[in-house]
């Protein structure tokens, strides 16, 4: 007999082991402070991603609370028969102004996002070729119209110009900012090979949002756009802290994805109060000048300290996002649960590549966290760490 769904669900459901504290956690533990209270203990959280303090600032919640009563939740229509306002319109040209390109357009999610522009370019005749710590969904998209997808380490992507022939169109989706690691992309490097080749280029924006150049436009601040440049993409929802994200390219490209996406013909554009909220947010992120410097000085510190105590740290800490790299994710998990106890709350991460399993353990810096609590954190990474040392050593005693 046939077992019914709940049965196979249920088996499925068994096999899944996340290995960490996922699901624990309020998703809004501190409002105001990176402090909460947890099973009774104090915890400083380093895992979330309002880095520069947005989240609860009326100056930019304000427009959206008031549009609501304006204009409702929801446009209740698609974008060709009256559910676009002028002010959406308003809002795309800002984003595309703030990452130089010509014009902007709004997806409810990233993952959104990279299907329509992929599903509305690219086909089995093509190459997408992405690095390994992307977060991206590159393997769905090209999954959706057959397109090969290569994945390249992190420092690979101008080695590979041979694999790139023969084919239609070839085009690299890559991350100025990972946040996975916290690691730098040299994207003006990517574009000139790019544009050499012949290959076009998506540039994910979304960790350097906010953190990352002067304005906090990301790669945009150092080069706003290139002939290889088809477009960059950029989430609002992790250091500005709104649903939606941003497209922002030729006219030409987004008058494509309004023609070709079923997407966008068919669903309602995103809810105004969200897109005059990420307006806000964006200018707001724009001036933070000072919280920018003050993280990066931050996050240097710590990169190093972690690396003196003998951690392995991926990246220098140019923004403040520091990972340390484990050879296992349940390695990360257990050093995160080490943390906790003594009251720091990070996030642990799977971080595979070729060859091996690995992880890495995510810091999030923010500017609500002082100087003390950073040191503290410090002296909690040496403690754990010495004591895996210690119980590293008592096994191979015990081996021998």
């Amino acid at each position: 007999m046939k077992t019914s769904i709940k049965a196979d669900l249920a088996k499925d459901l068994s096999t899944v082991d996340l290995g960490s504290s996922r699901g624990e956690f309020s998703s809004r533990l501190a409002e105001r402070s990176p402090k909460f209270e947890f099973k009774g203990r104090s915890v400083t959280s380093f895992a979330s991603w309002d880095l520069l303090s947005l989240y609860d600032r009326r100056d930019i919640c304000g427009p959206a609370a008031r549009s609501i009563d304006g204009f409702g939740w929801s446009s209740g229509a698609g974008r060709s028969v009256g559910g676009l306002f002028l002010e959406h319109s308003r809002v795309e040209q800002r984003i595309a102004e703030f990452f130089g390109g010509e014009a902007g357009i709004l997806f409810p999610t990233r993952t959104q996002a990279v299907l329509t522009c992929v599903t509305a370019l690219f086909t089995e005749l093509d190459l997408l070729v992405t690095t390994a710590s992307t977060q991206a969904p590159l393997a769905d998209a090209a999954a959706l119209v057959g397109s090969e997808l290569l994945v390249v380490e992190d420092g690979e992507l101008q080695s590979i110009a041979e694999k790139c022939k023969g084919h239609r169109r070839v085009c690299f989706v890559v991350e100025t900012v990972s946040a996975l690691t916290g690691g730098v992309r040299d994207v003006p490097g990517d574009l000139a090979f790019a544009e050499r080749i012949g290959a076009w280029v998506i540039v994910d924006e979304s960790a350097a949002l906010g953190i990352r150049g002067l304005r906090g436009a990301g790669s945009a601040d150092l080069l706003r756009w290139s002939p290889a440049l088809l477009a960059r993409i950029a989430s609002f929802n992790l250091v500005l802290g709104f649903a939606g994200t941003g497209v922002v390219g030729p006219t030409e490209f987004r008058e494509l994805l309004l023609r070709r996406s079923r997407f966008l013909r068919y669903e309602a554009p995103e809810p105004l109060a969200l897109a005059l909220g990420v307006e806000a947010a964006l200018s707001a992120a724009e001036l933070s000048v000072l919280s920018r410097e003050v993280l990066a000085v931050r996050a240097k510190l710590l990169a190093e300290s972690l690396s003196r105590q003998g951690w392995s740290v991926p990246c220098g800490g140019e923004v403040p996002i520091v990972s340390i790299s484990l050879d296992s994710f349940k390695a990360c998990c257990e050093v995160q649960l080490a943390l906790l106890q003594r009251g720091f709350l990070t996030e642990a991460l799977p971080g595979k590549s070729r060859g091996r399993d690995g992880g890495f353990l995510r810091v999030l810096l923010s500017t609500r966290h002082t100087d003390s609590d950073v040191e503290a954190l410090l002296e909690s990474f040496s403690v754990v760490r010495e004591r895996r040392k210690a119980n590293s050593r008592v096994v191979t005693g015990l081996i021998s």
